[in-house]
């Protein structure tokens, strides 16, 4: 008896065979999801949820998990940052113009028109 999935990559319902089905649990933040998983011909996984007295009712083989293995934290590049940001800002300031020493070269400042008398 073949086992109806719904394969999302070609959009379509696919029947597997029996003998490559196998019950499978899901950790979800919420509690435990049950369901199958069959093997497609080109070697892809679907799934299928199902509730768990349908799970705990079929007769297919349960699929050994893998142990869950903690992730390492990632290496943030903070310590690195810190040398690269001081070097922008050396370049920075090298690319900016020098400021004049000599107060002559400042533009006079506009006068405002000066007020009509009545």
């Amino acid at each position: 008896m073949a086992v109806e999935f719904y394969d999302v990559k070609t959009r379509e319902k696919v029947s597997i065979d029996d003998s490559k089905i196998h019950r499978v649990t899901f950790d979800a933040a919420n509690g435990t999801r049950y369901g199958i998983r069959g093997e497609t011909k080109d070697g892809r996984n679907l799934n299928k949820f199902v509730s768990k007295a349908d799970w705990d009712a079929m007769k297919y083989p349960i699929a050994e998990s893998a142990p869950k293995e903690k992730k390492a934290p990632k290496k943030t590049k903070a310590a690195d940052a810190k040398p690269k940001a001081e070097e922008k800002k050396a370049k920075a300031e090298d690319k900016k113009p020098k400021a004049k020493a000599k107060a002559d070269d400042k533009k006079p400042a506009a006068k405002k028109p000066a007020a009509k008398k009545k």
